[in-house]
């Protein structure tokens, strides 16, 4: 149970994750007193992650270590095919194909499905410091789809080893599946690129009673470094 866990656990991370800005011109642009946060996609674009996932509350128990890797296919009126591949030591590689426009929104055949495959989208207007945007949508997982709802905030900006970061936190929720969850998460994106930078999030997840089983709490701590 708790390896399916940590695989649906991984299946929502390239469904958060897929869909951060992977850009190669500055996309956190300036309007006024706020921020307008946009993705622009290149075609033949690759992107390598090292992923950290580590149990809490749960003595002796060993990172699972994953990587993240995303090619862009293909990029027509903006909108781009994307090939997401997440890879942990004993299992298979999970892969995905999906289509995701400047916000983050899925189109296509999982739009018509009525999820956006994602609950990381960006705001549709510019934002100032300490604005918030609400998301919504579902999020595949090996052990089915979960009902994903997130409320982002835009914190500042960082400056590490002199390049700047757009500073974007999220509290997440979700619910379906083996159970329900809430979490946030802690992000950095590239102010020059608006490539995500480095990202942690904080996941529990309480599962519904199986049997004579009770129900069980599970929580998890990821961490996303870009290589």
């Amino acid at each position: 149970m708790k390896k399916l866990i940590a695989l649906s656990a991984a299946g929502m991370l390239v469904a958060t994750f897929a869909a951060l800005p992977m850009t190669s011109d500055a996309q956190v642009t300036k309007s006024g007193s706020k921020y307008m946060l946009r993705m622009k996609w290149s075609k033949g674009m690759k992107l390598n992650y090292s992923v950290t996932m580590s149990a809490q509350g749960t003595p002796g128990g060993e990172p699972m270590k994953m990587g993240l890797a995303y090619t862009v296919k293909d990029v027509k009126s903006g909108v781009a095919t994307i090939d997401s591949r997440i890879s942990m030591p004993g299992s298979e590689p999970m892969t995905s194909t999906s289509k995701v426009d400047a916000r983050g929104r899925m189109v296509g055949e999982a739009a018509g499905r009525g999820g956006t495959g994602t609950i990381v989208e960006l705001p549709e207007k510019a934002v100032a410091i300490g604005d918030t945007w609400k998301t919504s949508g579902q999020v595949p997982t090996p052990m089915g789809s979960l009902d994903g709802s997130a409320t982002n905030k835009l914190m500042g900006f960082k400056k590490i080893n002199g390049k700047e970061y757009a500073h974007v936190q999220t509290t997440l929720a979700t619910k379906g599946g083996f159970g329900d969850g809430t979490g946030k998460t802690d992000s950095l994106i590239d102010m020059k690129d608006g490539m995500m930078f480095r990202s942690t999030m904080g996941m529990t997840f309480t599962m519904k009673a199986q049997g004579n089983q009770k129900a069980q709490k599970m929580s998890f701590k990821v961490d996303i470094n870009r290589r």
